[in-house]
């Protein structure tokens, strides 16, 4: 038996409008009980029939029609396990899905479809909170004097004779202060319940690949003291670079969300 309009409706609603797939969460917009159509597909965990994918179960066809055997879909995961890979998809992995896909709405709170629906805006209920948005301003006004000296670093060019430019010892200084290497046994997590308290998930996301990133390019004091300064090419980039401009590409990213979130 096919899904009723008001069960594909709540599948719809269920996962926020996007595909349940936690690879793909393609926006597929709501189906809203007695409107339209939407772009996404109402499938059956357990086939709608007993020869089709995963369609060996006890389920009586009126079971096999309810809100409990649907997930929400874009047509292309649908088609994927349905009729391109049915095998690889076992009913617990789709159910999986199906569980994932109202947390990960829940936890995004609406921002990917706001920002699909009306870019730059925000739906009221994602509003972070003043510390929230404090926390993370803290955050990356203590990463500015870092970036600074990274920008000036990237646009200095190298003297004659000299292969890449020379990484001062006091932006060494810096890297090692914005590391959180278990080597240096430096850790965020207490600055993070303090001075960096954010409780906005993509703002967090922001933080959390600012540390990263700079532990991509970080080197311990021993080897600042045993060995010489490092040097560094931007053009073309060596990996030392890359990962420089890596960082700089993220705390550019970050200023922007952190302007958006302030300004709605």
């Amino acid at each position: 038996m096919p899904f009723s309009p008001t069960i594909r409706s709540q599948l719809s609603i269920e996962a926020g409008g996007f595909c349940s797939n936690p690879q793909c969460r393609a926006p597929t917009g709501m189906v809203m009980p007695g409107e339209g159509k939407s772009a996404g597909d109402a499938a059956h965990i357990v086939a709608e029939n007993p020869d089709g994918p995963r369609g060996r179960s006890p389920l009586t066809p009126e079971e096999r029609a309810m809100i409990n055997n649907g997930i929400w879909l874009c047509p292309t995961c649908h088609r994927i396990v349905d009729k391109t890979r049915p095998q690889d998809f076992a009913i617990d992995e789709l159910r999986d899905w199906k569980i994932g896909a109202p947390v990960w709405w829940a936890q995004n709170q609406g921002k990917a479809l706001q920002g699909v629906i009306n870019p730059g805006s925000r739906p009221q209920i994602a509003r972070p909170s003043a510390a929230s948005l404090q926390g993370a301003k803290n955050f990356y006004d203590a990463h500015a004097p870092l970036a600074r000296g990274l920008w000036s670093l990237r646009s200095q060019l190298p003297g004659p004779f000299e292969r890449g430019v020379l990484i001062p010892n006091e932006t060494e200084l810096k890297i090692r202060h914005m590391s959180s290497s278990p080597s240096l046994g430096r850790s965020w997590q207490d600055e993070w319940s303090t001075t960096y308290h954010c409780e906005d998930q993509e703002l967090v996301d922001h933080m959390r690949g600012l540390v990263h990133c700079v532990d991509g390019f970080n080197r311990p004091l021993s080897a600042m003291i045993r060995d010489f300064p490092r040097r560094v090419e931007f053009n073309p980039p060596n990996e030392l670079g890359q990962a420089i401009s890596n960082y700089l590409d993220a705390w550019q990213a970050f200023g922007r969300c952190l302007e958006t979130h302030c300004r709605w």
